[in-house]
């Protein structure tokens, strides 16, 4: 692709960001979920969805292009495997078939099979300041139109996700982007108040709570954010953590 195409394919998706901040998808807590969803526009994939990592290496979701794509995050983030956790472990793209997802991370194959109509998954850090914190999932209906996509093109539209998140950081050091408030991120919210409890409750380290949790989901067929949510629920201020 000459130069002048990825200058139209960037416009082209600026020009589809743009056009949903128009609609009910407008508001800077849902930026991400605008990027996601002009990148289906734009690419011709089938989902895509934005993660960012916390220091203590939980997945926290921050915009998807429709329900099937943040259940594909679920999926990921319940099963603690998935392209997307192996993207942001190594630094580098994961490019995912149904036959490799199946070999790698079967448990993530499981889920994503019996409840997405994706069969394929690629996932990569995103750029500049933000490629140890933050990564992209794009879905795709067939397997085998994950060799198909054009990196070329995705890394054009990379440094566009970037630059666009990176602009909607405040210049006060202790501020967060309003991003960080989208819906998506709150809903993981209930993982943070979970793993509290059990930290005081059991004093587990954050990431034996998660494996705590994730047991639980295992155990009521539920995800993790499920089992997060209805614990806390179950537990009033003053009650031990019920494990």
């Amino acid at each position: 692709m000459r130069v002048d195409q990825y200058v139209g394919l960037t416009g082209d998706f600026a020009n589809a960001f743009s056009l949903l901040g128009r609609g009910p998808l407008a508001g800077p807590e849902l930026v991400p979920v605008r990027l996601a969803t002009a990148c289906t526009q734009v690419l011709g994939i089938a989902g895509a969805g934005i993660s960012v990592f916390t220091g203590d290496g939980i997945r926290v979701p921050v915009g998807a292009s429709d329900t099937d794509s943040a259940n594909a995050e679920r999926l990921q983030f319940t099963a603690a495997e998935g392209p997307c956790i192996s993207a942001h472990q190594s630094g580098k793209p994961v490019m995912a078939t149904e036959s490799e997802i199946a070999h790698r991370w079967p448990a993530f194959y499981r889920g994503l099979i019996d409840e997405t109509p994706f069969r394929g998954v690629s996932s990569m850090p995103l750029r500049n300041g933000l490629a140890e914190m933050a990564t992209i999932d794009f879905f795709f209906h067939r397997s085998d139109d994950v060799a198909g996509i054009d990196l070329h093109q995705v890394d054009a539209i990379l440094e566009v996700i970037t630059d666009t998140l990176l602009d909607e950081m405040p210049l006060a050091p202790d501020s967060v982007p309003r991003w960080l408030d989208s819906p998506a991120a709150e809903e993981r919210s209930w993982i943070f108040l979970a793993i509290g409890m059990i930290n005081v409750d059991a004093r587990l380290t954050t990431q034996d709570a998660l494996e705590v949790l994730r047991a639980l989901a295992r155990t009521n067929s539920q995800s993790v954010d499920e089992t997060a949510r209805d614990l806390v629920n179950r537990s009033p201020t003053g009650h031990r953590f019920p494990i």
